[in-house]
């Protein structure tokens, strides 16, 4: 029989025989192997991710501008062109004030109480044959008759 040292001892020796075996073998065969001899492994797509991340919006820009400039407005009113035929209400038609022709051949005008027609209406008329003038008040009436034209003086 055998002691136990002894024992421990053939262990030892047949583990080291057993890692020198191996180990002549793994480089014998590491030594016989060359590039040709390694399979290509294909490459593995990596996994896809899918990361969910709420968006914060950017903060909101002002932007200020100067107020336009002012805009006038200036209105000339119209040059009177004169009036002929007709009966005006002064006040409402025409203007109170004077007014004036250079006449015609034919020139007719009347100051009017009222627009009745009736010849007790007339203050005063005339026929012109040349340049002249009127003044009517508001409330009047003024009747032109002819080839005249009268302006407000």
């Amino acid at each position: 029989m055998k002691t136990p040292a002894a024992h421990k001892a053939i262990k030892v020796i047949v583990a080291t025989i057993a890692a020198v075996v191996l180990l002549g073998i793994g480089g014998a065969i590491g030594r016989f192997q060359t590039d040709a001899d390694i399979e290509p492994v294909a490459a593995t797509a990596p996994a896809t991710v899918t990361v969910t991340k709420t968006a914060t919006p950017p903060p909101a820009t002002t932007i200020t501008a100067p107020a336009p400039p002012p805009v006038t407005v200036t209105y000339t009113p119209p040059t009177p062109t004169g009036f002929g035929d007709g009966i005006y209400a002064v006040g409402s038609d025409i203007q109170p004030g004077r007014y004036k022709t250079e006449g015609a051949d034919r020139c007719y005008f009347a100051r009017l109480k009222d627009d009745s027609g009736s010849f007790e209406s007339i203050i005063a008329n005339n026929n012109l044959s040349g340049p002249g003038s009127v003044t009517v008040k508001k409330g009047e009436f003024f009747e032109v008759k002819g080839d005249c034209t009268w302006v407000k003086a």
